[in-house]
Parts: structure tokens; C-alpha cells; sequence
């Protein structure tokens, strides 16, 4: 049963209806009544024993999360409880959903690749993708934010990671500074984050509209093209959104697809990002790409959060500089 207040705009329901259909869109309805998914990974090299035996001693039960190593989903207990254990008291664990962590997996960091977060803060991605690079490859992450920065560089501080480059510029400038430069480019968009937001977020839905999603929308086709344009050709690079918004998902990989200036297309996820549903092929009368189907949408279940992910590959005979 629902319990709290119900402060859901009836616009926001009815977009969902449309999206994934009356029982689907119920069923999320019905997540946004009670706390979200709660998952983190160890930085350590702890064995899944003991994570388990340690957060068991304070009433923490575990799920290991079978797609990425040393991840873990919380079945029972919650976040004080999980700060008590001797795991996070000396700093391994680490607090990030599971729909944050497909994104790298998706992206498949490997040592050796040159990389770029582009929206890099708070800094949990790019935290998994220096740790994949194993010390090997440039790393640069960057975000608009000073403050956001500072956030990320503690992140990192706590994984261990040395090797960054910290960048503080507007995204859609690298397209032009960084062009051809990185084999593997991570765009975790800013968004309307409705596949965070809780029944009793008042704050986050009166900013929510449509036309603060048109806004960002713009904001994110003018990013996704900057990361294209960053890749070298064979190059890959995940677009990624923490929200249900068709405008902001399926929509911008359509109108980017039809104006960007190097040759890219879209690729099927790998088989260890979570299952989902396939991207839309319409939205309100407009029939997108064939591509933008092989992108996927994370529906809330207990496990992730609501999430967009698509994946794009630089072809090798590609657009300037190749």
C-alpha cells in the first residue's frame, strides 16, 4: 500500500502512462512511495564473505549485484546501519546506485584507454573508470562547478586514484579543445532527475515542468555533440540520464544523430549493463532513428533507479582529425 503524501503532478503520471503503459507506469508509481535502492561498491579488495559476515554483525543484508564486482545491493537494514560496519568505517565502502554504476559498465574501460568524464562531479563514475584504467591511460575529468570539483577530488581521494587531470570548463567547449583525443568519453548529462525523485520531494517537484526538460534538452544535444566530436575514431562513448523524460533521452540521441559533423552510430549495450526496456522509437508524433532503440531504459525495480543509457561508437574512417 502507498503511504505518505501524494504530491505527484497528474502531468508527470500521464507521461508515464504514455511511456511505458498503465501497469508499468503504476508499478513505478508505487516505488516512489518508499526509499530508493540502496547500493554501493568496496574499494577495497575485501572478499564477498566477509562484506557479507561484516554487515550482517549490524543487521545488514546483502544481494551481490552479479554485473560488476565488489558491488552489492542492501535487501535489509539501511544507511546508518550500513555506515556502522567496519567496512565503511575505514573508509571502503562507497554509496552509489546501481543504474550510476551501468554507466561505466556500459562504457567498458579498459587499461591503456584514454578517457573523459564530462560531467564528471560528484565523481562515483569517474571513480570506476580510473580504477578499470588501473593506473594506465589519461584520465580527464571535468565539471562547470568549483565547488562540484572539490566534491569530486575527496571522491577520488577515497578511492585512491592519483592519475586525473581536473577540468573546470563548459562541456560543450572540449568538442573544440579536445577534438579526436579519447577512446573512451562518459556523458552523464545534468537532467530533470525523475528517476530520483520520491513522493515526499517537494522541492525537486515544484522545479519539475516541461519547460525546464525542453531547457536541458537543448543543454544536453550541445554536450553529446562535444563528446562525439572528443572521440578518436573506433572511440567510444555512453550518453547517459538519470531521468524518464523521452525529451531528454531518445529525443536528443535522434537529433544528434541528424547533425553531428563526425560518423558515429549507435551500438547495442553489452550483455552486463541490466536488462530493461528499449529506447522509444516515438514520442508524441515523432518517429526517431532505427538507432535510438538499441538504447535502454532502467526501470525502477528495487534494484536500479530510473536511468537512460545509449552507446555510441566513432566509426574508424570518421570525421576530421581522423
Amino acid at each position: 500500500m502507498s503511504a505518505g503524501p501524494d504530491i505527484i503532478p497528474s502531468l508527470f503520471h500521464e507521461r508515464m502512462i504514455q511511456i511505458y503503459g498503465a501497469q508499468q507506469a503504476a508499478e513505478i508509481r508505487e516505488q516512489l512511495f518508499g526509499p530508493p535502492p540502496l547500493s554501493f561498491r568496496v574499494i577495497d579488495a575485501s572478499d564477498p564473505e566477509s562484506v557479507h559476515e561484516d554487515c550482517a554483525r549490524h543487521g545488514v543484508e546483502l544481494d551481490e549485484v552479479p554485473w560488476t564486482k565488489g558491488a552489492f545491493r542492501v535487501r535489509a537494514g539501511d544507511r546508518i546501519s550500513l555506515q556502522q560496519t567496519d567496512l565503511a568505517r575505514r573508509g571502503a565502502v562507497f554509496i552509489q546506485s546501481l543504474s550510476s554504476m551501468a554507466a561505466v559498465e556500459a562504457l567498458e574501460v579498459q587499461p591503456g584507454l584514454h578517457a573523459l568524464d564530462l560531467c564528471a562531479a560528484p565523481g562515483g563514475k569517474t571513480a570506476m573508470i580510473a580504477l578499470r584504467q588501473q593506473g594506465r591511460g589519461v584520465l580527464v575529468a571535468n565539471d562547470r562547478s568549483r565547488s562540484r570539483l572539490a566534491r569530486l577530488r575527496t571522491v577520488l581521494e577515497q578511492h585512491g586514484v592519483s592519475h586525473v587531470e581536473l577540468s573546470c570548463n563548459s562541456g560543450e567547449s572540449f568538442g573544440g579543445t579536445h577534438a579526436s583525443c579519447f577512446d573512451r568519453v562518459l556523458v552523464d548529462a545534468p537532467c530533470s532527475g525523475e528517476g530520483m525523485f520520491r513522493c515526499d520531494d517537494a522541492e525537486a517537484w515544484a522545479e519539475w515542468g516541461l519547460g525546464r526538460i525542453r531547457r536541458l534538452a537543448k543543454q544536453q544535444e550541445r554536450l553529446l555533440i562535444a563528446g562525439l566530436r572528443c572521440l578518436r575514431p573506433g572511440g567510444v562513448l555512453v550518453y547517459s540520464t538519470c531521468t524518464h523524460a523521452p525529451e531528454e533521452n531518445e529525443a536528443v540521441v535522434h537529433r544528434v544523430l541528424s547533425r553531428i559533423d563526425v560518423d558515429v552510430e549507435v551500438e547495442s549495450l553489452p550483455g552486463s549493463v541490466p536488462a530493461g526496456h528499449p529506447g522509444l522509437g516515438t514520442w508524441e508524433g515523432v518517429e526517431f532513428d532505427p538507432q535510438v532503440t538499441l538504447s535502454r531504459r532502467l526501470i525502477p525495480d528495487g534494484w536500479c533507479t530510473g536511468f537512460f543509457l545509449a552507446r555510441f561508437r566513432r566509426r574508424n574512417d570518421s570525421g576530421p582529425n581522423a
